[in-house]
């Protein structure tokens, strides 16, 4: 029986998560965006209000900025510590990463 046992292989999970395709918005507004060692996916919530950042190996996002004002095209920085994003049509402001 342990021989057996021992032959069994083990797979590894699938894991699957969806974001509402009404996250994003259409045009050239990037609303969310691959951190770039490709281990986090941050994006602006539904009611533009909140960054989220959520790592690829949970299915729970972490909110990393909520505000009053309205927020889009979020982007990461090139050594990932900082997300970068438009406050309100006109400010470009940025985030530490956490």
């Amino acid at each position: 029986g342990v021989w057996l046992l021992s032959l069994r292989t083990t797979s590894t999970p699938v894991v699957r998560t969806i974001i509402a395709a009404d996250t994003f918005i259409s045009g050239t507004d990037r609303d969310f965006a691959f951190t770039p060692d490709t281990g986090a996916l941050a994006y602006i919530s539904r009611d533009f209000r909140q960054i989220l950042l959520r790592p690829m190996d949970s299915l729970d996002p972490i909110a990393i900025l909520t505000t009053a004002a309205y927020l889009k095209g979020v982007y990461p920085s090139p050594d990932g510590q900082w997300l970068g994003y438009v406050e309100n049509n006109f400010v470009l402001k940025k985030v530490a990463r956490r």
